[in-house]
């Protein structure tokens, strides 16, 4: 939507944008010892490989981290698709799923009335624009259909939004099955109603600011930790209260690949 927005309508957009770092809100400087420890323990993580047996310690799958910068500033969701795809042996390209794939719509000024997609269904702006939104779990869950007949393969994605979260551990993440959900970017940042726009059919939508999607790859029960391979900060875990809230706040979106012959 570059170039056609008003300037206070860009403003807007850049202040409750996507999932890219540089569209939200500016943060206070993590400049506490407890901030910089914690940086420096999920850098570490983010270079280790931890594989675990079931209900033997932590339990973490082997998810390669694919970032989402420079190219997708605001892919989090096609990015987050592409390592799924990949765990389970599909050989898919974070590009291709976005300009091939993905179902996206940009936005247009109609008297006065700004339009754009209704992103449940479609991404709203372009994932390699900065200044683009994102989009919910049907969308990628049609991204991922596309993608994998247009392959010839069977397997088909699933939109499991509405799954309690321990539900998630246990059904799938305990059966080598990693899923796709929505929480918040910067650190899980609290959520908030933010942009709006009308649908081409006339329904008022409202974005919700700091929306992201990421891998969820495991957990360390004993540690209340859930382990995430997340397109901007890499693999990386977070605070299991705090992570199922922001779940909750997004609606409890969540999409998996059921595995299946993955041979063309």
């Amino acid at each position: 939507m570059k170039g056609i927005l008003t300037a206070a309508a860009l403003l807007l957009c850049i202040c409750a944008g996507g999932c890219a770092k540089v569209d939200e809100p500016s943060m206070p400087a993590a400049d506490s010892t407890a901030d910089n420890e914690a940086g420096e323990i999920r850098q570490l993580f983010s270079e280790t490989t931890v594989t675990s047996q079931k209900e033997s310690g932590p339990k973490l799958l082997d998810v390669e981290n694919i970032m989402q910068e420079p190219e997708l500033p605001t892919g989090c969701e096609c990015v987050s698709l592409t390592m799924l795809l990949n765990y389970l042996g599909y050989a898919a390209d974070k590009l291709e799923i976005a300009r091939y794939h993905l179902p996206k719509m940009p936005f247009y000024w109609e008297e006065g009335e700004l339009y754009g997609a209704d992103f449940r269904v479609c991404f709203a702006g372009d994932p390699e624009e900065p200044d683009a939104y994102g989009c919910y779990a049907p969308c990628i869950e049609a991204a991922a259909d596309s993608y994998l007949s247009s392959r010839g393969f069977e397997a088909e994605a699933d939109d499991i939004t509405g799954t309690e979260f321990d539900e998630l551990l246990t059904d799938y993440i305990d059966e080598d099955n990693p899923v796709l959900i929505w929480v918040t970017s910067n650190d899980l940042h609290e959520t908030e109603p933010t942009a709006v726009w009308k649908t081409p059919g006339g329904e008022e939508v409202q974005w919700k600011s700091y929306e992201h999607c990421v891998v969820l790859t495991g957990y360390d029960r004993d540690n209340s930790l859930i382990y995430v391979s997340d397109p901007l900060y890499g693999n990386t875990f977070y605070d299991r209260k705090r992570i199922q809230e922001r779940y909750m706040d997004m609606g409890q979106q969540a999409v998996c690949i059921e595995k299946k012959d993955q041979q063309q």
